[in-house]
């Protein structure tokens, strides 16, 4: 084939069947998998009661997570924080955040709310933010890890409103605070 040619060929290598490895995590790295939403399936996040699914209502991106058909407020999108090792750390301070919108209902508590269990036995610590149906709200504070002997067991779910109420959850982080 001589220079100009229009019959010159562009190789690509074909993908290789390597599974890609797992990510590391930095100090300022949010430790949360999928954490808008953006993969192609929802996990690692599932239901905690409820029925999550994606959805393209999104505070960025092109997705978020749409939590329904929940009959507690306790229910919505959960996170196991261990699986995956690593990415979680005993007795250590993370600024935990995600931005929310109601889909059903004017105004509501959101809250993000980490269970842990450790030698101690089961524990549960949270930050809350009022949330409304107009705009996407920023929930945000600080979660120390706190642990007596092994950290055993650590969920991180977004909850709060009432029985039936719907609400949108996108954006989700925990970075550690140094």
């Amino acid at each position: 084939v001589s220079v100009g040619s229009s019959n010159c060929i562009d190789f690509t290598a074909p993908p290789t069947n390597s599974p890609t490895a797992p990510p590391t995590f930095g100090s300022t790295s949010n430790i949360f998998y999928n954490p808008g939403f953006e993969d192609s399936r929802i996990t690692p996040w599932y239901a905690n009661g409820g029925i999550v699914q994606i959805d393209t209502i999104r505070h960025s991106g092109t997705q978020s997570v749409l939590c329904k058909d929940r009959s507690a407020s306790w229910m919505g999108v959960e996170q196991d924080m261990l699986a995956g090792g690593g990415r979680l750390v005993a007795n250590a301070k993370y600024n935990m955040s995600c931005w929310a919108k109601l889909k059903n209902a004017a105004s509501a508590t959101l809250r993000m709310t980490l269970s842990t269990e450790d030698g101690d036995g089961q524990h549960w610590k949270g930050i809350s933010k009022s949330i409304n149906n107009y705009s996407w709200t920023r929930v945000e504070g600080d979660l120390t890890v706190d642990a007596v002997g092994t950290l055993t067991a650590a969920k991180l779910y977004v909850n709060g409103p009432g029985s039936g109420v719907e609400y949108w959850v996108d954006d989700v982080s925990a970075i550690l605070v140094p």
